[in-house]
């Protein structure tokens, strides 16, 4: 790959670039935009810092909640402090790890289709997966403690929040915008977990 600025003169992952110059980057990078920002940039910036806010609070808000439902659960509840512990820390185990293979499985699945479908398609999972575990039938611990290392899995998408999105942003908005969105999810999350008592 060139060590300036480059084009991709290939299919996606063929690493087939060209190098180019400051100009033609810049040309190419603020006419993928022009048309939105011509006649409504605050629709772009909206509905991604919606997507972003809402797809984070409630990932947040599940961070923030799960050991405490795990802890109150009938068949943990019964066991001492040391075993309940145990419990919690091995389904907090499974839900960072395998988020981190969702994150490596969501890099290969943008190279294969595409940002826009991998999004939709890892948030379709997260979706079923939280829904899934909190029906009726996922209520006991041997069931719920798989579903919520689904969860952890289909997280990964939030991998691709920094790979996508920023670069549709002039640089100061980006990070901005990026701060915001990230940081109002575990303020509302935090919020809502402790004013109803999660």
């Amino acid at each position: 790959m060139p060590e300036g600025f480059a084009a991709r003169v290939g299919e996606r992952g063929s690493g087939e670039f060209r190098e180019i110059e400051w100009e033609e980057a810049i040309s190419t990078a603020t006419g993928w935009l022009s048309d939105v920002r011509a006649k409504d940039p605050k629709k772009l910036a909206f509905f991604t810092g919606r997507d972003q806010s809402q797809g984070l609070t409630g990932w947040w808000a599940f961070m923030f909640w799960h050991n405490q439902h795990i802890r109150n659960l009938p068949e943990l509840a019964s066991l001492a402090v040391g075993d309940r512990e145990k419990a919690l820390s091995m389904v907090f185990a499974g839900v960072i790890g395998l988020s981190v293979v969702g994150n490596f499985f969501c890099g290969w699945l943008a190279q294969r289709f595409g940002y826009r479908k991998s999004i939709f398609w890892m948030f379709a999972g997260l979706g079923l997966s939280c829904a899934a575990a909190h029906i009726p039938e996922s209520s006991s611990f041997s069931t719920l403690w798989k579903w919520y290392v689904t969860i952890g899995f289909f997280s990964g998408v939030f991998g691709l929040f920094t790979m996508y999105l920023p670069p549709l942003f002039p640089t100061l908005q980006r990070t901005t915008g990026a701060g915001f969105s990230y940081n109002i999810g575990r303020i509302a999350a935090a919020a809502g977990t402790v004013y109803f008592g999660l």
